[in-house]
């Protein structure tokens, strides 16, 4: 979407100001067709070589206005999280100045003091398969309410995610529109925001190991 500000900014911010007013999105288009040869032909594999099924990732391109406000969405439900000190230290995806190589700098640092002291060190790794697609929607909103996120956030998050549709197309044939009943979507900020969230650990009240968390992996070393 090609702004030309003052008007056209005006406007998107007179929408966005009536729906977190009401709390309510405007009704959801139906993602587009999904279609396998698309995802195919996109991909970096030789056309001899066929990817598997459970290897492909499809997408369905949103409007830009409603990109824009999952950014005002994800900023607010950030300086709630950040603000409050919800989010554990020891969590550096999906935050800002938190990077990977801080995080592999800190385990590397962790681990070379166990070998100064002659102690050994145990890392538990943890890796979920396809974080994004597997978040509950009514857990995920139990926890914005457990965490005191103001209602109008959530009520907005969660029109946000229910009752969106999709349908396969294959050449010439489309399938009959199927519910989401799971997932967020990826490649935006707000869906990182909300995987951080539903992937929130507490801590243990005492001796907690060391903990790293980047994204699906948590590596925990201990001694």
């Amino acid at each position: 979407m090609f702004a030309q500000p003052p008007p056209d900014l005006e406007h998107v911010n007179r929408v966005e100001n009536e729906v977190l007013r009401r709390s309510s999105l405007p009704p959801k288009d139906d993602l587009p067709s999904v279609s396998a040869d698309e995802v195919q032909n996109s991909s970096e594999l030789k056309p001899e070589r066929h990817r598997a099924w459970m290897g492909y990732r499809p997408i369905s391109l949103l409007s830009g206005l409603g990109k824009l406000f999952e950014k005002v969405l994800k900023s607010r439900l950030s300086d709630h999280l950040l603000g409050k000190g919800l989010i554990i230290n020891e969590q550096f995806g999906f935050r800002p100045n938190h990077s990977c190589p801080q995080q592999a700098l800190r385990l590397v640092e962790h681990i070379s003091e166990g070998f100064k002291r002659k102690r050994k060190t145990v890392a538990v790794f943890f890796d979920v398969a396809k974080a994004f697609d597997k978040v509950w929607h009514a857990g995920l909103i139990y926890k914005l309410h457990q965490l005191q996120v103001p209602d109008r956030l959530v009520f907005i998050i969660q029109q946000y995610l229910t009752n969106r549709h999709f349908s396969f197309r294959h050449e010439k044939s489309i399938s009959a529109k199927r519910l989401i009943t799971a997932g967020v979507p990826q490649g935006s900020t707000l869906p990182a925001a909300l995987l951080r969230v539903h992937e929130r650990h507490s801590a243990p009240a005492n001796r907690r190991p060391t903990r790293a968390l980047r994204r699906r992996h948590r590596p925990i070393p201990e001694r």
